[in-house]
């Protein structure tokens, strides 16, 4: 499971199971790992993640899991049916009916959260967790294995293996990159979104997030 340090930056209360979305780069922690910024999901289906069991307070520091295929998650309605689609509303800690990007797959527990599954997307906003097995500062580009992407992700090949030779390369857009040095990389696990240009449609992998697992 890949942890990601973050700030709540939002004036309310992030709930247990609350859906969160990581916003911009936050500075980094004494141990130099970089914190991001959480705040309420938009409505756009991209970057999610879950708050734990316990609520955080306005301002404060915590950290968030990125989920595998299946995780708990805070949903509007107590009965909400098996295989209904729900997703992050603009917003809203909870997500609901209206949104999209998850499925509802079991009942509602006694702390309030449903298991849902995060629905595959067909090539196009698929994400993958993975650690780094490869750095090129100059490219900009990191790298990893499937067998990297499995342990975090779970048993579905995600797209991309058979154009990169069964390795995947990950370009970093937003510039996270520079904040480490190659060792520093090489000890680093992220988050990765797959995109298809337009008008190619050719499928790449673009870095989301970076986080340093060097340290105690």
């Amino acid at each position: 499971m890949i942890r990601l340090l973050c700030v709540n930056t939002d004036l309310a209360e992030i709930p247990a199971g609350g859906c969160v979305r990581i916003s911009a780069v936050n500075g980094a922690s004494s141990k130099n790992e970089i914190k991001y910024t959480a705040v309420k999901p938009d409505g756009e289906p991209l970057f999610y993640f879950f708050n734990g069991a316990v609520p955080v307070a306005a301002g404060k520091t915590f950290s968030v899991d990125m989920p595998s295929r299946i995780t708990r998650a805070l949903v509007d309605g107590y009965a909400v049916p098996f295989g209904e689609t729900v997703g992050p509303v603009d917003g809203s800690w909870t997500m609901d009916e209206t949104g999209s990007g998850f499925a509802v797959i079991g009942d509602t527990g006694a702390d309030g959260l449903t298991p849902v599954m995060r629905l595959s997307t067909g090539g196009g906003g698929d994400q993958i967790g993975f650690d780094v097995t490869d750095a090129n500062c100059e490219e900009g580009t990191v790298s990893t294995d499937l067998e990297s992407i499995l342990r975090y992700t779970g048993c579905d090949i995600p797209p991309g293996a058979e154009s990169y030779g069964g390795g995947y390369v990950i370009e970093d857009f937003i510039g996270l990159i520079g904040a480490y040095t190659e060792e520093e990389l090489l000890a680093a696990r992220g988050v990765a979104i797959y995109w298809n240009d337009y008008p190619a449609c050719t499928g790449h992998w673009d870095l989301l997030l970076l986080t340093w697992t060097g340290g105690c």
